[in-house]
């Protein structure tokens, strides 16, 4: 149970590590100020299985980013679409706006 207690210790102190934005550079280094024995096999089992999930959720993250890939592509469609309507519309507006200065221009 004490094992368990320091390994959730380290991963608590990891995760604040990274929650305070340390770059990767000074993770590593706390992480080498941290005494483990390296001989304890319950070290190596949680390293492991800490590993492997990490390993899951960046698959599951990557498979979640990947698969809005249509959405973000459907908006880009739609965001051109409304940047050809706002030009159309600028053009539009500049006509117009020249059509008034005239109409003034003729009123003097």
């Amino acid at each position: 149970m004490k094992i368990k207690a320091v390994m959730l210790g380290l991963v608590v102190s990891g995760a604040l590590l990274f929650g305070k934005g340390l770059s990767v550079d000074e993770v590593k280094q706390e992480i080498d100020k941290i005494e483990v024995n390296p001989m304890n096999p319950e070290y190596i089992k949680f390293l492991a299985k800490k590993i492997a999930e990490m390993e899951e959720r960046e698959n599951l993250n990557t498979k979640a980013i990947l698969s809005t890939e249509p959405v973000i592509r459907s908006h880009e469609t739609k965001i051109q679409i409304l940047a050809e309507h706002i030009e159309r519309m600028e053009a539009e507006l500049k006509v117009l706006h020249d059509q008034l200065v005239d109409l003034v221009a003729k009123q003097r």
